[in-house]
């Protein structure tokens, strides 16, 4: 029945404008949501150079391989309002159309409007989340961002984005596999019975920005025996909010956040106000990495610590080092009194169940720290956690860099080993 809707809705909309002439090109648009399931209305707003009362755009997945095309008119058009990076662009709607039953996954209209779409419910035992709070927090659309100098305290998910560059060279490889995986965003996050039913859950990139709900559903899924594979770095670091509507972020990045409630100032995660470990969720955290590419002593990669069953087929052992230049990096809590030639977690502090240092790299952020790439799991009835602990393990310089054939295995082995229950420690 969902696909004669389909189909149907196809035929009018193709039927609304004859003969359309050319493929428009965009100067620049968004969609009204970051994320749709099957069939759902998508409404897109896109600017032109010039009005174009008579064309398509493509819908192509995240390899450039067209989908299909939408029959639409674009005019040209510019952000309103005094502040469109907080309040949106305010383009009016140049098309809507139902979202076709296509696989899972991240797509892009004319290359430039990114579309994650979503199956209504788990088809897969693995979901990848995507990071749009992050995407959203760098997003310079409008002259602000969470960085800009003025900055501003809230980022509008309206207006034009990119795809992460941390990301999308793990996006293009998986999307080639011969593997079924469910795409979900942050927002899905805030919602427990969108990620109960994963074995695994998967982030990639930079997923920086984590609100309070996300966090808490986070920690509630691993302690119900939900694994994960975080395959990110400077992992959450701000805590945020959403606007009432869900249109739009806040951070204000410091204490003048005018809410009541202390637990939800949008400050740094490690604050003593929020009361909120990261390191209790992932292992790791900013504070105890730093930076890989300034002022660091490091090897621009990992020098393995253990012979871990994660490098099967790698040929990768003990003292070996994988190539992986990281711009940031998470660390964990070192016992310093074991003071031989690896770093070893400081299992005390921690209060793990079981955890172990697969690679280690030396950062530098105020002082030199060890950035951690570790595997643990915090109880005997807990999920567990695999950190690769950097921004690049899926950027260009790690799945798509020099040692791109070893991290693709790598990553296989953790996905499939986390998937199947199979062990993930060296003893």
């Amino acid at each position: 029945m969902k696909l004669i809707f389909y189909t149907l809705a196809c035929i009018l909309l193709l039927a609304s404008c004859r003969k359309p002439a050319d493929q428009i090109e965009i100067i620049n648009g968004y969609a009204d949501k970051v994320a749709y399931t099957h069939f759902e209305q998508c409404t897109l707003h896109m600017s032109t150079k010039s009005d174009t009362p008579d064309g398509y755009v493509y819908v192509k997945d995240i390899n450039g391989i067209v989908q299909f095309k939408i029959v639409c008119a674009v005019k040209e058009q510019t952000p309103n309002g005094e502040d469109p990076s907080a309040e949106g662009f305010g383009y009016t709607a140049s098309v809507s159309f139902p979202i076709p039953p296509l696989k899972s996954g991240v797509y892009l209209v004319n290359d430039q409007i990114p579309i994650v779409i979503k199956n209504a419910q788990p088809t897969a035992r693995v979901a990848l989340v995507y990071p749009t709070n992050t995407v959203n927090a760098y997003n310079l659309a409008g002259g602000k961002n969470l960085y800009s100098k003025p900055k501003t305290n809230v980022v509008s998910f309206e207006r034009p984005m990119d795809v992460q560059k941390f990301t999308r060279p793990f996006l293009e490889w998986l999307s080639t596999l011969d593997f079924n995986i469910d795409y979900i965003t942050d927002f899905d996050l805030d919602n427990y019975d969108a990620i109960a039913n994963y074995d695994v859950l998967m982030f990639p990139g930079h997923n920086e920005y984590w609100t309070r709900e996300a966090r808490v559903n986070f920690d509630k899924y691993v302690a119900r025996g939900g694994n994960v594979l975080m395959l990110s770095g400077n992992t959450m670091w701000w805590q945020v909010r959403y606007t009432a509507d869900k249109t739009g972020m806040i951070c204000y990045k410091n204490y003048n956040d005018p809410i009541s409630d202390p637990l939800y100032t949008t400050v740094n995660w490690d604050q003593p106000q929020l009361d909120y470990s990261i390191i209790g969720s992932i292992g790791a955290d900013f504070e105890h990495g730093g930076y890989g590419l300034k002022q660091d002593n490091g090897w621009d990669g990992f020098v393995i610590s253990n012979d871990s069953p994660l490098l099967e087929g790698t040929g990768l052992k003990k003292g070996d080092t994988l190539h992986l230049p990281s711009y940031e990096l998470d660390g964990t809590l070192i016992d310093v009194s074991k003071s031989g030639t690896y770093p070893e977690p400081d299992k005390s502090a921690l209060g793990f169940y079981k955890v172990e240092i697969v690679g280690y790299d030396k950062v530098f952020r105020f002082q030199e720290n060890y950035a951690t790439w570790l595997v643990f799991q915090k109880s005997f009835a807990s999920g567990i956690v695999i950190n690769t602990a950097t921004t690049d393990w899926c950027s260009d310089k790690g799945i798509g860099g020099e040692s791109s054939e070893k991290i693709k295995r790598i990553t296989l082995n953790m996905i499939t080993k986390l998937m199947n229950k199979e062990n993930v420690f060296s003893k």
